[in-house]
């Protein structure tokens, strides 16, 4: 339980971080390699309140001196707070799946035994995956190991007198915990589909805008009695040789309520048709919903009206394209990058927490990580047999 000394001292934590932050991009900005502010036209941040408050935020501080800069929410924690809501009785059941598992990861003699005991079974997997809130993706892969292992973790409760064992008896806590496990495997392939140094936030939105349609189609098929897009709840269900009537309403509800919450988290993104230029330039509504003006408008009629570029563009990626034609429609592609350069997400910034606090571990001497960390998010790959070739070998004497 989290005390009010504890929350106040986390909000003058994060209300501290967006003051050094801001305070770091000012220095930088006032050095020697300064980068233009007019140059940046957007922050993507998790939506915390030391980020995005109104007065005293990150965001509203850069606008103070960068007042064009434009403020985004990440997308994928947008995501997994739309997934995090779950009515009472699938709460409960993830609840006991979660006590399940902390009962045998908990203590390492617990786990040990039963590492040996999915040993004797000749299972795939031998351990628990443990589920940690601020690990999005946590959520559907510790499901999917406790599923995949259920009938050892049923021998294994039983052995040690546990009353969490009667839930494996139960058809319809492990029904409800297959769909779990099968609709948060979608939420992850979603979450990860938006993932990727290429991202941006015309191909985000598309992902989000397929996964809402999908849940209109699940909801549909589930109200019909059609459950075959959950295939680990149909398997289910056909090995009990039970009927999909039994957990129906509850998976409709939970389908209603999704995407209820994804529409609120990504209401319609209707201005984005006015970006369609970007993805479909050669395109006969380009023009007219385009919403360009003066030398950029011309542009876009004389770049769409260029057969050979069409060709081009079919072969190139969306980005490579825009950058390859920027020098002969310099107005057209800085109105371009200012819809495709923007961060759809943090992922980047994730990537190199992550990438930090691998190198940053306790076997390590140097405090300095600032070499290993370049190299570590460079994309670029090291010519190893080039390298080794520079330098002199240690010979014998």
């Amino acid at each position: 339980m989290v005390t009010q000394g504890q929350l106040f001292k986390g909000l003058i934590f994060f209300f501290l971080l967006g003051e050094a932050i801001f305070n770091l991009f000012n220095n930088f900005m006032d050095s020697e390699l300064a980068i233009p502010w007019s140059k940046c036209i957007s922050l993507c941040t998790d939506g915390a309140a030391a980020m995005t408050g109104k007065s005293k935020g990150l965001v509203a501080r850069i606008q103070t001196v960068a007042p064009e800069i434009k403020g985004t929410h990440c997308m994928l924690h947008r995501s997994a707070l739309a997934s995090k809501k779950l009515s009472p009785v699938l709460n409960d059941t993830l609840s006991d799946a979660v006590k399940v598992v902390n009962f045998i990861k908990a203590k390492p003699l617990n786990s040990r035994l039963f590492s040996s005991l999915c040993e004797q079974a000749d299972s795939e997997h031998v351990k628990l995956l443990l589920h940690t809130e601020v690990r999005w993706l946590s959520r559907g892969r510790f499901l999917e190991r406790l599923f995949e292992l259920r009938s050892e973790v049923k021998s294994f409760l039983s052995n040690h007198g546990s009353p969490l064992a009667e839930l494996f008896d139960d058809t319809n806590f492990l029904a409800r915990l297959a769909y779990l496990t099968d609709i948060f495997a979608l939420v992850n392939k979603l979450n990860l589909s938006m993932q990727g140094r290429d991202s941006n936030l015309l191909s985000s939105t598309d992902k989000i805008a397929a996964f809402k349609k999908k849940l209109d189609i699940w909801k549909r098929k589930t109200d019909e009695g059609i459950c075959d897009m959950f295939h680990l709840l149909c398997e289910y269900l056909a090995e009990i040789d039970s009927v999909f009537a039994e957990v129906q309403a509850v998976v409709s509800a939970h389908l209603s309520s999704l995407k209820q919450y994804f529409e609120q988290y990504f209401p319609g993104d209707e201005h984005l048709c006015a970006f369609e230029w970007v993805r479909s330039p050669f395109a006969e509504t380009a023009m007219n919903q385009s919403g360009l003006k003066g030398k950029a408008e011309e542009q876009l009629a004389e770049l769409s009206s260029d057969n050979t570029l069409k060709v081009k563009f079919a072969e190139m990626r969306i980005d490579e394209f825009w950058i390859s034609v920027e020098t002969e429609y310099p107005e057209l592609v800085n109105e371009c990058l200012k819809i495709i350069v923007p961060f759809s997400s943090t992922y980047l910034c994730e990537s190199g927490f992550s990438a930090f606090a691998y190198i940053k571990n306790k076997y390590r001497s140097k405090l300095n990580a600032e070499n290993d960390l370049r190299v570590a998010l460079s994309n670029i790959e090291p010519n190893i047999s080039k390298l080794c070739s520079d330098r002199q070998a240690q010979q014998s004497h």
